[in-house]
């Protein structure tokens, strides 16, 4: 209910991590002013527990100038005054390469559908690891009915046997406007390579 389509962009699907086992601290600072995520999981999605100690970090901290933004997509309440968040995403994570797939393969961008899974070649044999880096920069305004949001991804991979690098990186926008109450009229465009 609080997105302005029935799925996220496929940019998002391709480059972020699926549920993890693991622990985030959370919370805002200035009644809203910036926000804060910083939390180490498994790596490997929400029924797997990691033998190795190759654990993986994620961090996200986003600035509200004008004051606490709603964490949804369309302008509901028709803001009186402008909004602006601004934001920035990492993460890191090593996987291993089983022959046919990475471990953690539930995990979207390590799947056959992510930017990851989608370029396994790049690793040869059994066994190989791959350190995993992914960055992210977003933006988003709402403003008496309008809301324009926007993301841009950057993927690298590098072989830890070789140093074949991989890269991967895509972006999406979308602007809504509500017409009524509850109908808004929206468009995205994404892409990635």
């Amino acid at each position: 209910g609080s997105l302005s389509f029935v799925d996220r962009s496929p940019v998002v699907d391709a480059f972020k991590a699926s549920y993890d086992l693991g622990a985030m601290a959370h919370g805002k600072i200035a009644d809203g002013i910036a926000y804060y995520n910083l939390g180490v999981f498994g790596g490997l999605g929400q029924t797997t527990a990691r033998a190795t100690n190759d654990n993986m970090l994620a961090a996200r901290v986003a600035v509200n100038p004008f004051g606490d933004m709603p964490y949804n997509e369309p302008d509901f309440d028709r803001t009186k005054k402008p909004l602006l968040s601004i934001g920035a995403n990492y993460f890191r994570n090593t996987l291993q390469n089983n022959g046919t797939s990475f471990e953690g393969a539930a995990s979207n961008y390590a799947g056959s559908n992510g930017w990851l899974g989608a370029g396994r070649s790049f690793v040869s044999s059994n066994g190989q690891k791959v350190s995993v880096d992914s960055f992210g920069v977003d933006l988003a305004f709402k403003w008496m009915g309008l809301a324009l949001q926007g993301e841009y991804l950057l993927g690298q991979a590098e072989n830890d046997i070789t140093n074949q690098l991989l890269r991967a990186h895509g972006f999406y926008a979308q602007a809504g406007y509500m017409i009524l109450p509850k109908l808004e009229a929206a468009v995205r465009y994404s892409y990635y390579d």
